[in-house]
């Protein structure tokens, strides 16, 4: 993956994408948006979670998302802002890193995603409307069949699983 191109446009990002379920943030022109066990990142450093990503050899996947409806990078990033900040962090069976994620889409593609709990349910979606691009993938060459990955599912149960264990740890 092109590290350059990757800090300077809107991804969807899946962290330990062979995880069920895997990490999901948002990369806003080079910072991060996320939600997790130890709370909401707001303007994290791209580089230095592709600099784990790198030195972890973590399976990472970034998907180009299109905003038509933005005018401008500053815009995006006071949207993003706006829709994380209420959140304090991931909490089970309610609020999962996905959550605000389908917030944004809701804001800025004017989507209903009330059915929509996963990322591999969101991601056909965005794909059809034409704001979902072909994506860059870390550590994950062997996992590829003919340039394409494909999703474990998993459901409602594992994520809570997940996130009920990621809080205990926090503690």
């Amino acid at each position: 993956a092109n590290e350059k191109l990757l800090g300077e446009g809107l991804f969807l990002v899946l962290v330990n994408c062979q995880n069920t379920p895997p990490h999901i943030l948002l990369s806003v022109h080079g910072k991060t948006f996320a939600l997790s066990s130890k709370g909401v990142e707001m303007d994290g450093d791209l580089n230095s979670l592709l600099y784990l990503i790198k030195r972890k050899n973590i399976p990472t996947l970034f998907f180009p998302l299109y905003a038509p409806s933005v005018s401008s990078w500053q815009l995006l990033t006071e949207i993003m802002k706006t829709i994380f900040l209420p959140y304090e962090r991931v909490e089970p069976g309610q609020i999962t890193c996905l959550t605000p994620i389908k917030e944004f889409c809701r804001t800025v593609y004017q989507m209903p995603l009330t059915n929509i709990n996963f990322v591999f349910d969101l991601m056909p979606i965005l794909s059809k409307n034409g704001y979902l691009g072909n994506g860059y993938h870390f550590n994950l060459d062997r996992q590829l069949k003919n340039g394409t990955y494909h999703f474990k599912k998993y459901g409602m149960n594992e994520v809570t699983e997940f996130i009920s264990r990621s809080l205990v740890n926090v503690k």
